[in-house]
């Protein structure tokens, strides 16, 4: 195309001089050359155009190609983030879920009294640190429980909820109560106890002491101590009643009467031997009422 341009530039100047020199017949053919020239200028420009549109139409599509893979791409990739993080969200949250089931059903188990009930704790997050709190709460109901359990066995079930549970009742100061005492031990006891092995005594006693505390407990009176074949037990508030408690004491001295006949026939039975050997004992009864001072009272150190 620029030989052209020479071309061109050379017969328009060649036109001009002949022009010049009033050479009309070469001027014509000159203008039949320069026209030529310049449809070949126009044809090879076109050309040039031609090539330089599919040039960019070519460029244009692929840039749509790449823009339309890089929308795909982006896309695809979204999606693949997202269900990545569902299934991460899944995951956690599951794991969540299954904790605070757990913890549920412990909680469910605690409160149903079923002590037995621990939680794996297989994470170090809040949620772990909840469970392990759980599992050391476990422990501590449970040991107050077997507390109860083994307290039970020597002190009534109300005083032992009230060591636990309240101990503002068992506080060292002394107050004045009016109560009501009931003591009570078997006559004849003694001799009757020389007689027997050790394993024989101990059974008359704890036969003797379950059959005379029953009363006590099913007329709200509380027991105090056993010595030896001695039982002291009390009435008074907070447990009972001021206008009720030498009432229930009376009521549970009649019952305690009428047992003795029963521990007499049991206790053959119990020591696999003939004849009566509670024959000559007896059931001796002191019942009194009046002021008493109740408090904590007791030593401050434990000796092994």
């Amino acid at each position: 195309m620029s030989d052209s341009r020479r071309y061109l530039k050379q017969e328009s100047a060649e036109l001009l001089k002949n022009l010049e020199a009033r050479d009309f017949a070469t001027v014509r053919r000159g203008l039949i050359r320069v026209d030529a020239l310049r449809d070949e200028l126009d044809e090879k420009i076109d050309a040039v155009r031609t090539d330089m549109l599919t040039v960019s139409s070519g460029a244009v599509a692929t840039i749509r190609s790449e823009q339309i893979k890089a929308v795909v791409i982006s896309v695809v990739a979204t999606l693949l983030a997202a269900i990545v993080g569902l299934i991460f969200a899944n995951l956690v949250s599951g794991g969540i879920i299954r904790s605070v089931r757990q913890l549920l059903e412990g909680t469910r188990a605690v409160e149903a009294g079923r002590l037995d009930q621990s939680i794996d704790v297989t994470a170090a997050d809040e949620i772990g640190q909840l469970a392990g709190a759980f599992n050391r709460m476990v422990v501590q109901l449970r040991d107050n429980q077997r507390i109860r359990e083994t307290f039970g066995k020597y002190i009534d079930p109300r005083v032992v909820e009230g060591l636990i549970d309240r101990p503002a009742l068992t506080a060292a100061e002394g107050q004045r109560r009016v109560m009501t005492v009931l003591f009570c031990d078997l006559k004849g006891f003694t001799s009757l106890s020389e007689g027997l092995t050790p394993q024989g005594l101990v059974k008359v006693m704890n036969r003797y002491l379950s059959i005379m505390s029953e009363p006590i407990r099913s007329n709200r009176g509380i027991i105090d101590k056993y010595i030896g074949d001695g039982i002291m037990a009390y009435w008074g508030p907070p447990f009972v009643d001021e206008a009720d408690h030498a009432r229930f004491a009376c009521l549970t001295a009649l019952e305690m009467i009428e047992r003795i006949a029963t521990l007499r026939m049991e206790v053959p039975d119990l020591l696999g031997v003939r004849g009566t050997p509670m024959e000559k004992c007896d059931l001796r009864i002191g019942i009194a009422t009046g002021e008493a001072l109740v408090g904590s009272i007791g030593s401050e150190l434990l000796t092994p």
